[in-house]
C-alpha cells in the first residue's frame, strides 16, 4: 500500500493498492511526481474507524 497526497488547497492523503505485483520503490514514481491514480474506491473499517482507499489501482504519469 502507498499513500497519495491529493492536490487541493486542503490536502489529504489517499491510500491506494496497485493491481498486480509491485515492489517499492522500483515500481512507483519518484516522490513529488504528479500522477493520476485510477482504481475502485472502497471503504473499510480498521480499529473502529471507517477509512477508504483505491484498490486494483493503476498509475499514469
Amino acid at each position: 500500500m502507498r499513500s497519495l497526497q491529493a492536490t487541493t488547497s486542503a490536502s489529504q492523503g489517499l491510500e491506494f493498492v496497485l493491481a498486480g505485483e509491485h515492489s517499492y520503490p522500483a515500481d512507483y514514481p519518484e516522490l513529488g511526481t504528479e500522477i493520476t491514480v485510477v482504481g475502485i474506491f472502497q471503504t473499510y473499517e480498521e480499529n473502529g474507524y471507517m477509512d477508504c482507499h483505491l484498490v486494483d489501482a493503476e498509475i499514469t504519469e
